[in-house]
């Protein structure tokens, strides 16, 4: 056993133990706060997308901006315990200090970076390849352990929750049922660039241009059966499409290339839209960078970015 995997191995029994201990008071605290379910005091914001369409950007700007909770690097070691967690973390750690805007693939450093909280919702929902979860989906109790955990976290924060995660695009249909007066942040990337920018994450990640990567649509079956172009640009097409079938009046669309030209006026437009469908965003930290570096143009191979470019040609003129 090398050093580097009996260091992980203990960090991970240290967050195990942890988790245990915490678990007595989220059920104390669970009770507690049971009957806010029938008048939830937040809204909850769920901030998805197509993967690398942009999303963590928009959720490290907004945790930054606005005064809301949201979970951590360090929060996102107890999914069964977030209540408590959330509780504990704001107690220790009250100032928490400004982003430096960096990530990878989605992952960022340090206790206080956004975490997507994979464990939290494997509580609820499926693994694997066949995530998509529809309204009817998960049971009454289901619907209702959900709502209550969460309500119950922004409770404890007290302030609006924040939820980053790009696999909640294929479980929209549920998290609406459970939780009617969710906000729902989508951002949208050209689809050639977001396309491309999955290719480069497949390369970087294993090494393989056919290796899947990242959230797989409800169509993923018939995209299996197409070259690795067709399918980081299917994955990315079938992804809004299903987005676009969820929508109703408590989506706001963010578009990446508006939020890294003016991220304090995408901001302000997001804030004024939320306030339109009954939540009030208060501004924690008015200070943002004038802007970001959009990535764009051709970032593959010359003969792969030419056939994405036909591919998202051919789905999107069916439009």
């Amino acid at each position: 056993m090398t050093k580097k995997t009996l260091s992980f191995k203990i960090i991970r029994a240290f967050w195990i133990l942890s988790e245990i201990c915490l678990m007595p008071v989220e059920k104390l605290i669970m009770l507690f706060n049971k009957s806010i379910i029938k008048k939830p005091p937040y809204y909850p914001i769920f901030i998805v997308g197509a993967p690398r369409s942009g999303t963590t950007l928009l959720s490290q700007v907004f945790i930054q901006y606005f005064n809301v909770a949201y979970f951590n690097n360090i929060t996102a070691n107890f999914p069964k315990a977030p209540v408590a967690a959330t509780w504990l973390f704001n107690r220790m750690y009250a100032n928490v200090p400004l982003s430096e805007y960096t990530s990878n693939f989605g992952k960022t450093t340090g206790k206080y970076g956004a975490h997507e909280a994979a464990e939290f919702w494997y509580r609820w929902f499926p693994r694997g390849e066949k995530i998509y979860t529809s309204a009817g989906d998960l049971s009454k109790i289901q619907k209702s352990e959900l709502a209550v955990t969460i309500q119950s976290m922004s409770v404890i924060a007290n302030r609006p929750f924040a939820f980053k995660n790009t696999y909640n695009a294929m479980r929209l249909g549920a998290l609406i049922k459970a939780m009617p007066n969710a906000i729902i942040l989508v951002c949208h990337r050209d689809p050639v660039d977001n396309a491309q920018s999955i290719l480069n994450a497949r390369i970087k990640n294993f090494q393989s241009k056919d290796a899947w990567w990242s959230v797989p649509p409800k169509e993923i079956d018939q995209i299996r059966n197409l070259n690795y172009n067709q399918q980081v640009v299917d994955q990315v097409y079938y992804i809004e499409e299903q987005i676009k079938r969820d929508d109703n009046n408590r989506f706001i669309h963010i578009d990446y290339q508006e939020l890294c030209k003016e991220p304090k006026k995408t901001l302000d437009s997001i804030a004024k839209q939320a306030q339109a469908k009954g939540l009030n965003l208060s501004i924690r930290n008015p200070k943002l960078p004038e802007s970001f570096k959009l990535s764009t143009g051709c970032k593959v191979d010359p003969d792969d970015y030419e056939q994405i470019q036909a591919r998202v040609k051919e789905l999107w003129s069916e439009k």
